[in-house]
């Protein structure tokens, strides 16, 4: 690992803005268990009204445990948020 780059509003206790850029000194080497992170490109309207892939580390409303999580979400625009 080169860098780590935490979220300035991070907060342990609260769990808020968990979210780090991790830069890698070496490349790395795709396979069918590593895949490059897809990001889609807001300024272009093929990009919107599609779904995204949400992946972490949570904790469900029945039991307190930490459980990797994976949701499919819509993409919006910015104006449809509001």
């Amino acid at each position: 690992v080169l860098r780590w780059e935490i979220h300035p509003n991070f907060d342990n206790n609260a769990r808020n803005s968990d979210l780090a850029v991790v830069t890698l000194r070496d490349a790395v080497e795709f396979g069918s268990h590593r895949q490059p992170l897809w990001l889609p490109d807001f300024g272009k309207e093929d990009s919107l009204n599609g779904s995204g892939t949400i992946v972490g580390w949570g904790e469900t409303e029945v039991d307190q445990q930490h459980f990797l999580l994976k949701a499919e979400i819509p993409i919006h625009s910015d104006g449809n948020c509001t």
